[in-house]
């Protein structure tokens, strides 16, 4: 039951995050040493107010021996491999010293990246922005610095850019200490909660728990919180 359990929460999470089979052995005659596909890619241009995350592999979730996690919430440490893709630099409005927009819908806040030719971000692109291109525990790496995106209360909403620090491995700011960001993505944990959309980032105790990039919750679509807001992406989903 619980290989069903992985299988299940695998295909739900893969089903809205862009994932692809792993890639194909080489042959014998292959050059193994080649680099993989997605470091000889060129660079897409560049979109103001959006970095570009590329083609490579997420360490989704947490693996089983490693604390704190939510075992029923979580992949347990699974490769997957993904299409690059672009996202903000901020929560919306994407611009520093703003306060970000909250106590918008679901679709409300699908309809704020569609006007701007963008699209709300799955939850796995969300987790690979956060984690960085080595797959850290939190944005800044694998060991808790409650300071460091000031995680772990239950404070008012700071414009974008004061914890400067709050810096992912590329270079993606603020998916932590402020608010809860809606994803593209259902819930799909278990059957429980079908019609609920998965949140990601936002703040609150314990800070070592919220914080953690594989950190996700749920909530219904038609809610509207003063600390749920969005962050958009781009590219192929």
């Amino acid at each position: 039951m619980i290989l069903a359990a992985r299988v299940a929460i695998l295909g739900a999470l893969c089903a809205a995050s862009a994932c692809r089979p792993d890639p194909v052995r080489p042959e014998a005659d292959a050059d193994v040493d080649a680099a993989p596909p997605w470091e000889a890619a060129a660079t897409p241009v560049p979109r103001p107010g959006m970095i570009w995350i590329p083609d490579g592999v997420l360490v989704a979730g947490t693996p089983p021996d490693r604390m704190p996690r939510v075992a029923d919430e979580e992949m347990a440490g699974e490769q997957v491999v993904m299409r690059g893709f672009y996202i903000d630099l901020y929560p919306f409005p994407n611009e520093v010293g703003a306060i970000p927009t909250t106590s918008l819908s679901h679709d409300e806040a699908a309809a704020q990246c569609e006007d701007q030719g963008k699209r709300l971000c799955a939850e796995l692109e969300w987790e690979r922005a956060c984690k960085g291109p080595a797959s850290t525990t939190y944005e800044y790496g694998d060991t808790y610095k409650a300071g460091v995106c000031a995680t772990g209360t239950r404070r008012t909403l700071v414009p974008n850019g004061v914890n400067s620090a709050c810096e992912s491995g590329f270079g993606v700011h603020d998916l932590h200490g402020g608010p809860w960001t809606w994803t593209a993505s259902a819930w799909g944990r278990d059957g429980s909660r079908p019609n609920d959309v998965t949140l990601r980032g936002g703040n609150g105790p314990p800070g070592d728990l919220i914080g953690r990039c594989a950190n996700a919750r749920s909530v219904k679509a038609n809610v509207r919180r003063e600390d749920i807001g969005v962050r958009c992406c781009a590219g192929e989903p």
